[in-house]
């Protein structure tokens, strides 16, 4: 047939504007051509490589030839391009390609490939590479050629391929592939070393893809967990972690980000037998280039016997922080390695770090007896490696103070000195009370605190000699026991243990007075504290007790409870009227003798500063002492000539005309600063006294004396000043316990002297069980502040915990000084909820 171009090329115009092909009924009704035409144009078009067909069932789609000359591929492909027609002879080849091999491009053009010393190598020939393409399709090789003594690797495809005129041949595109030989090869190398390293080390690796699902795991982790590769690939990682820890790992493990992609784990772990461990794991997100997480992997030890160490110095270190005692170390130059809180609240520091580092002569103070007792206990610790014995200790403020000091150098199993160690007990309040009792100069026999320490099950497993010795017990006999097996061996313990043991599980602490009845039916009692260390899922760990014997000092306490009970009693009907006011001149006290006096309620004068109306029928005959008290001497005697003023107390007698219906009255009135013990002014206390009768009195004595009777002595009237003093401070205490706000009276180391009701019913307690009692009874968290805190210089916010063992009561607390002595007042209001 006569080809005609214009229909040929308009059948080409038609494919190419439907590309997803045409059948030849499609063409022949599209194009209005003959239908047997149109097939013969699609034969010649498809034999020179126009049109490609594909069959459908049995219809065939003809398509237009996506292709491009080689002539072009030449020009921009980086590949080495050779091109044989079917007589295997050279038709062209781009000028990578004789860059490449060395043959000359007039030398190749037009041969036979055969021919060419190129056709032939190490295990190939390319004309039998051309020959397998025509016959089976496109083909892919890998040839090995030495170049200029080097073995080089050429990635070889070879493609059928049909020219412009229809016929037929093969296409050569090599790509030299040494480069990425070697890197794969590093890599496999690389791959196996890493391989070794991780199934030979001790250690556990693992690799876990982003759902934590195991990817791989190291033999040191098929034995840790006697289990088989296969039987932990795939599983997650959170399967031997205990439910309640999961949640936490996880979160840690999907918080990793290319910019923070390692972080450390610790958590418990089981193995098949149920046993739990604790691991250790560095898990590392392995990311991209484009930041996209590709997996995990973990590197992670057993840290079970660390924990175990770790557990054993923080049972120690508790001992040590919560003891009773003062105690420091030092290293073996005699510098400041450790000190307790009670051994800085002992010599009046506030942090650690101001005796940190320093030498243990900075506690003499300067003090050349301190400074003798130092060198002392020094030499014999060189000497012998221990000291024993009472010394008196000095504070940072230079106040002194008795204790008892047991000094040792700590030495390692070998016998090697490590440090030295020192522990104060304060007995300053134990000999105090002794003198003040006038007992015998004997000294106290003093013992050093009892510790005891039992597991999470109860069961002891530690007991200083101090604690074996105060109840004639072995360790050996006890080690192991169960606390309950112990104090059977007791006759008696108050309060029981079962309920204290109770309370310290809701708590995880208790202190108070515990008394022990011994086997022959000696009565023992102990200041007891008893504390739990939780670990982190809030489980006991271990319970300490400490005990310290105040039997003695109980005896003592209970015969000055019973005294002062009796002056409260008495100072309860104190007659004179009497007020305090605090340092804003507010009034805090108005007792029922002054009422009657003004007129004038308690309640209509409390917290207020404008009281001095209720003092109206003073008139101008005497001042309101408490105004006048900051006077100077001058000033004073100026304004005021009838007031007299002795130390820190000013005097007056005068006559009220206003009193008594107009028929007038002499009143006698003093009135005192009250301070802290720093001096600073916190207040002032004023009573006033109806002396009429006693100045009737004097004066029928003066006429007595006229006649010939004697007239008291000054020695009388001094005793009688000095009583009028000692009822004075009495009527405090009454005062104080009119107050409607809780009260209590402290000495300076914490012990309660005194409190009013409303301070014995806020902590739920009996009055023989508060007075007496520690401050740390009912502020076991804030008696150090309490007491630290500078009278009248601040308002604290506090948690008092009542003796049920309730939940703590927030309370606002102030203090004040007494002047002339130790004792400080505590002042409590509830916080309102």
């Amino acid at each position: 047939m006569i080809l005609d171009q214009e229909k040929i090329t308009r059948i080409k115009r038609l494919l190419k504007v439907k590309p997803k092909g045409l059948t030849i009924s499609e063409i022949s009704h599209n194009l209005k051509i003959n239908r047997n035409s149109v097939a013969k144009y699609l034969e010649i078009l498809l034999i020179t490589g126009h049109v490609e067909m594909k069959m459908y069932g049995n219809a065939k789609m003809y398509y237009l030839s996506n292709r491009v000359p080689i002539s072009s591929m030449f020009k921009f492909a980086n590949e080495l391009i050779l091109v044989l027609d079917s007589d295997m002879r050279v038709v062209e080849a781009n000028d990578n390609f004789f860059s490449y091999f060395p043959v000359r491009k007039e030398d190749l053009i037009g041969s036979i490939i055969s021919t060419s010393p190129i056709n032939s190598g190490d295990g190939f020939r390319l004309d039998d590479l051309a020959r397998s393409a025509i016959e089976t399709g496109e083909i892919s090789h890998e040839i090995a050629l030495t170049r200029d003594g080097t073995v080089t690797c050429l990635y070889v495809k070879v493609l059928p391929s049909v020219f412009d005129d229809g016929a037929t041949g093969t296409t050569f595109l090599f790509e030299d592939v040494t480069g990425k030989k070697e890197v794969e090869e590093r890599l496999r190398v690389s791959e196996a070393k890493y391989r070794a390293i991780v199934e030979n080390q001790t250690e556990m690796v693992n690799r876990f893809d982003k759902d934590l699902n195991l990817l791989f795991v190291n033999p040191a982790i098929t034995r840790y967990f006697g289990l088989e590769e296969k039987d932990l690939v795939g599983k997650s990682i959170l399967d031997s972690i205990p439910a309640q820890e999961r949640d936490l790992v996880e979160s840690r493990i999907r918080s990793l980000t290319p910019g923070n992609p390692l972080c450390i784990i610790e958590h418990r772990s089981f193995d098949k037998k149920e046993e739990c461990h604790w691991h250790q794991w560095a898990i590392q997100a392995l990311f991209n280039d484009r930041g996209i997480l590709v997996e995990y992997q973990g590197v992670g030890r057993d840290i079970t016997e660390q924990k175990k160490s770790a557990e054993a110095i923080l049972i120690k270190n508790f001992a040590l922080a919560s003891s009773l005692n003062g105690i420091g170390i030092a290293d073996l130059s005699g510098n400041v390695t450790y000190v307790n809180s009670a051994f800085l609240a002992m010599f009046g520091y506030d942090h650690e770090g101001d005796v940190l580092g320093k030498p243990i002569h900075i506690f003499s103070h300067s003090d050349a007896k301190a400074s003798g007792d130092i060198l002392e206990v020094w030499r014999s610790l060189k000497e012998r490696g221990w000291w024993s014995g009472e010394v008196l200790a000095r504070t940072r403020g230079d106040k002194s103070f008795n204790a008892i000091l047991n000094a040792s150098v700590v030495r390692d199993p070998s016998g090697v000195p490590l440090c030295m160690m020192a522990s104060f007990i304060d007995i300053s309040d134990i000999k105090k009370a002794r003198e003040e009792l006038r007992m015998k100069d004997t000294a106290i026999e003093t013992s050093l605190t009892s510790m005891a320490i039992f597991d999470r099950d109860f069961r002891l497993i530690y007991a200083n000699n101090s604690c074996l010795s105060e109840f004639n017990l072995s360790f050996n006999s006890i080690q192991g026991k169960m606390a309950a097996d112990i104090i059977s061996q007791f006759e008696e313990i108050d309060p029981p243990l079962d309920e204290v043991f109770s309370l310290i599980k809701k708590a995880g602490k208790w202190s108070g007075e515990m008394s022990v009845t011994m086997p022959g039916g000696e009565k023992k009692h102990f200041n007891a504290s008893i504390r739990c260390s939780f670990d982190e899922a809030g489980t006991i760990l271990y319970t300490l007790f400490s005990l310290v014997n105040i039997t003695e000092f109980r005896n003592i306490e209970t015969a000055l409870k019973s005294s002062r009970q009796k002056l409260s009693e008495t100072i309860e009907f104190m007659p004179d009227p009497t007020y305090i006011i605090d340092k804003d001149h507010r009034v805090i006290a108005w007792n029922r003798a002054l009422e009657i006096l003004t007129g004038v309620e308690r309640g209509e004068v409390l917290g207020k500063k404008d009281f001095r109306n209720a003092f109206s029928f003073f008139g101008d005959e005497r001042p309101v002492l408490v105004d006048i008290l900051d006077l100077p001497p001058h000033e004073l005697a100026n304004k005021y000539p009838k007031v007299r003023r002795f130390g820190d107390s000013v005097y007056i007698e005068s006559f009220v005309s206003a009193m008594n219906g107009g028929k007038g009255a002499f009143l006698w009135g003093k009135a005192s600063a009250l301070t802290d013990h720093e001096g600073r002014s916190i207040g002032a206390i004023e009573s006033i006294r109806d002396i009429s009768a006693w100045k009737r009195a004097r004066e029928s004595l003066r006429k007595m004396d006229a006649t010939g009777i004697a007239v008291a002595t000054p020695l009388e009237e001094e005793k009688q000043k000095v009583e009028t003093l000692s009822r004075m401070r009495q009527e405090l205490e009454s005062i104080l316990d009119l107050m409607e706000e809780a009260v209590l009276l402290t000495d300076k180391s914490g012990m309660i002297l005194w409190a009013n009701e409303r301070f014995v019913e806020l902590v739920n307690g009996d009055r023989q069980i508060v007075l007496g009692a520690p401050l740390s009874t009912f502020f076991p968290a804030d008696e150090r502040q309490i007491l630290a805190c500078s009278p009248g210089e601040t308002m604290l916010r506090i948690t008092l915990i009542p003796l049920t063992g309730n939940s703590g009561v927030p309370v606002e607390a102030r203090t004040a000084g007494i002047p002339l002595g130790d004792e400080r007042v505590v002042i409590l209001q509830k916080i309102p909820s």
